[in-house]
């Protein structure tokens, strides 16, 4: 009996250590490429267009023309460019200034918004994003 209760004690105390081994293992783990909010928010301004394809998982899906922008100081052309997800749900659009990135939006299709959020959508909320 009293065998058993040390192999209980053992298995109890090294349940945390297996457990963190674990996840430790799984953080590790580098994030596999497409079209989610998670690899949207690893794309940050100065990257190149190779860098956002590369986290992104390919080459764009639809290229903007160059156009100015309407800010008074915007005297440099930039173009957009967007990736979509194969259900045409998610879409990450990226602006490139000088062939950086300059800005990047993160667009939910109508179909995956919830009735709240195409209500935010429609009076522009939140006004200052």
């Amino acid at each position: 009996m009293r065998g058993m209760r040390k192999k209980c004690s053992l298995l109890i105390a090294l349940l945390p250590l297996a457990i963190i081994v674990i996840l430790g293992v799984l953080a590790m783990v580098p994030p596999r490429a497409g079209i989610t909010k998670a690899n949207f928010d690893r794309i940050e301004k100065g990257m190149t267009r190779a860098e956002v394809a590369e986290i992104l998982g390919r080459e764009p899906d639809a290229v903007g023309d160059e156009i100015v922008g309407r800010h008074p100081d915007a005297t440099r052309p930039h173009r957009d460019l967007m990736w979509r997800d194969g259900d045409g749900g998610w879409r990450v659009l990226v602006s490139f200034k000088d062939d950086l990135v300059h800005g990047t939006g993160w667009y939910v299709g109508v179909d995956d918004q919830s009735l709240v959020e195409r209500f935010q959508h429609l009076i522009h909320w939140p006004w200052w994003k």
